[in-house]
């Protein structure tokens, strides 16, 4: 099979300092964040040759204590924190959720970095290149773990080990997602993938994970679809292909040794579609399987 191998070794840009510049992205109106969230502005993706903006959610007991966060790192950034950016004008609501899972102590207390997507968002979210174009997740993902998750660790108290460190994302997203989980495993231990494209260069990523060593594999992960996710499949009384790559996945997953309901998340959302307000609602689920509270909390 063509493309990166998995397992690889990313190759980084070690020694060069991370290039900050003004906010690619300009809102018309106030954001509409919940609790603190800081706008880094555009980080300089050496190997890429261009730019993405960075916003950072930290909770709110951050200012008050001494304590360190995991991270999640969230695809489709502009996506994730404010109706301003997103698409549509539809954000997931993440600040919101980390705040609700906060006050419940139903996840761990977590920074989130919401990493924007740029206009070659197909080549920098898939790993291998097929009819529809793409294949540069290996310089994405290095761009991740060489150059903004040092900044970040530098930036902000973070626990940075792979336990404590998630990737999130829907669609491609979910599929990048996925994808560095097992490129970067010593760096990502965490994968949650939303609707993520299964199918992407003839089902590259389940094959993917089908052949990784043990040790590369995700400590945790979670993915699902929503049932009416399919525009070419009105019948509901059957599943369609989409449901079906997702049961094929959760098998192959399940044949590398993670266990439902432990290790492997796993939701078939009933009459959800693929859209922003669908992965919305289900990030709570996925934020208290990823990151679940700890004795005591």
């Amino acid at each position: 099979m063509s493309g990166i191998p998995f397992n690889t070794s990313i190759p980084g840009v070690a020694g060069v300092p991370p290039q900050w510049a003004a906010p690619l992205l300009s809102p018309a109106a106030p954001p509409s964040w919940t609790g603190d969230v800081r706008a880094l502005g555009a980080i300089a993706d050496m190997r890429l040759g261009n730019g993405r903006d960075v916003w950072v959610y930290v909770p709110r007991s951050y200012g008050s204590s001494s304590r360190r966060y995991p991270v999640i790192y969230f695809q489709d950034g502009q996506n994730v924190f404010d109706a301003g950016t997103s698409f549509a004008g539809v954000e997931w609501g993440a600040d919101e959720t980390l705040e609700m899972l906060a006050r419940t102590r139903t996840a761990r207390e977590s920074i989130a970095v919401a990493v924007a997507n740029t206009r070659n968002r197909i080549d920098e979210y898939t790993p291998v290149t097929d009819v529809r174009g793409g294949g540069r997740a290996g310089d994405y993902v290095a761009f991740l773990v060489h150059q903004l998750k040092p900044h970040i660790d530098r930036m902000f108290r973070t626990l940075p080990g792979r336990e404590d460190t998630a990737v999130v994302g829907s669609s491609l997203g979910g599929l990048v997602s996925l994808y560095a989980g097992i490129a970067a495993p010593q760096v990502f231990g965490l994968v949650g993938a939303l609707s993520p494209v299964f199918d992407w260069a003839g089902y590259d990523i389940e094959w993917r994970y089908a052949k990784a060593p043990a040790a590369s594999l995700p400590q945790r992960v979670w993915v699902d679809m929503g049932t009416a996710e399919d525009a070419s499949h009105p019948v509901r009384t059957v599943p369609s292909r989409l449901i079906c790559d997702l049961w094929r996945f959760r098998q192959v997953l399940e044949h590398r040794g993670l266990e439902l309901g432990r290790n492997l998340g796993y939701e078939e959302t009933d009459g959800a579609h693929h859209n922003e307000s669908a992965w919305a609602e289900r990030l709570p689920r996925v934020l208290r399987f990823l990151l679940p509270p700890g004795p005591g909390a």
